[in-house]
């Protein structure tokens, strides 16, 4: 009787810490995650001039092409006329000289001028209808505008940073995760990821796993993708759960 007692004891024992392992290992892994935007810059200046209309403001919402800022493009519109007329007047130019030409009124050198004063022609309107084309900056991708830099009436020199902007449609989530997750963790694998400043949560996708080692903290970054949400934004934070 003794021994049938302690023997089932014995098994009760084997079962209870059984169960307390499967328990353990059925812990789920977590590790804290911020969302980023896969595309984010500040759009600058190419040319000087002033503005004249800069209609997205802080937080607006805009689609790829839209325009963001407008300058005051009367010189440059007029330049690019000018440059027009000129290069119509050269291939004039041109024109009456290949006949002179051949009549050998003239020579090949006078020819080779004409010729050349053509490709400059060319040459100079393409660069005024670039400048025309500066005039208004278009967003790059649809998105938000994170800061304004600059107001209506304001003239800006070259370079000078106009409006910082960031992408609404394409998120990320990076990770710091322990280095040794690298055993079991792999490109494509899912996750749920908790965002505490919504309290909800989203599926993400593990898209590459870091190429080095943190030798001091023994860490390795992670990132992932997230199906953009209208509740998701750049900079929240959050815990992923594997």
């Amino acid at each position: 009787m003794q021994k049938w007692a302690i023997s089932n004891f014995a098994h009760y024992l084997v079962f209870v810490i059984g169960a307390f392992s499967t328990a353990l290992s059925a812990e789920p892994n977590v590790a804290r995650a911020v969302i980023q935007a896969f595309h984010s810059t500040t759009l600058s200046s190419e040319i000087s001039a002033r503005v004249v209309d800069v209609p997205f403001r802080a937080g607006d919402p805009f689609r790829e092409g839209d325009l963001l800022i407008r300058f005051d493009c009367r010189m440059f519109e007029a330049q690019a006329k000018k440059v027009d007329a000129d290069l119509r007047a050269a291939e004039v130019k041109l024109k009456n000289d290949r006949k002179l030409e051949k009549l050998g009124s003239i020579g090949v050198m006078e020819l080779v001028l004409s010729e050349t004063g053509l490709e400059q022609a060319k040459a100079e309107s393409s660069m005024a209808h670039i400048n025309v084309e500066r005039c208004g900056i278009r967003a790059p991708w649809s998105g938000r505008v994170v800061k304004n830099l600059v107001h209506e009436f304001e003239s800006v020199e070259l370079h000078k940073p106009l409006i910082s902007v960031t992408s609404s449609k394409h998120l990320e989530v990076n990770l710091i995760v322990p280095s040794d997750w690298v055993r079991w963790i792999k490109p494509g694998m899912t996750f749920d990821l908790r965002v505490d400043e919504t309290e909800t949560t989203h599926t993400a996708s593990v898209l590459a796993i870091g190429s080095v080692v943190d030798p001091v903290s023994q860490t390795i970054s992670i990132r992932a993708s997230v199906n953009p949400d209208n509740v998701l934004l750049p900079g929240m934070s959050g815990t992923a759960i594997f």
